[in-house]
């Protein structure tokens, strides 16, 4: 046993969906090739978001490829006066300026 000599050493990751096939021999030389055996779908959903106010939002990214980062914007925001003389404020209600939904 005292004559075995780790002189270099092969570290890496691999996933469950990965194969690796090569030759490893001691002159020091590693050859082959990992290829992936899964190929996932690209999202073709929207790539920016409007908060609603009311309902949940799902983006079906599960398993797939994006060509982006997603922007969720911000909650839209409104406020009007009102006719006690204070201001009414709208959150993530779309409203136009005479403050109709």
């Amino acid at each position: 046993m005292s004559g075995i000599q780790a002189l270099d050493s092969l570290n890496g990751k691999m996933s469950g969906e990965s194969v690796l096939r090569g030759t490893l021999s001691g002159g020091e030389s590693l050859n082959g090739a990992i290829c992936v055996t899964k190929e996932y779908d690209t999202y073709s959903g929207d790539y920016k978001v409007v908060p609603k106010a009311t309902g949940s939002q799902i983006l079906n990214t599960a398993n797939k490829v994006l060509k982006d980062d997603i922007l969720v914007t911000e909650i839209p925001y409104w406020e009007t006066s009102n006719e006690s003389n204070g201001t009414t404020a709208y959150i993530a209600k779309e409203v136009d300026t005479n403050g109709n939904k």
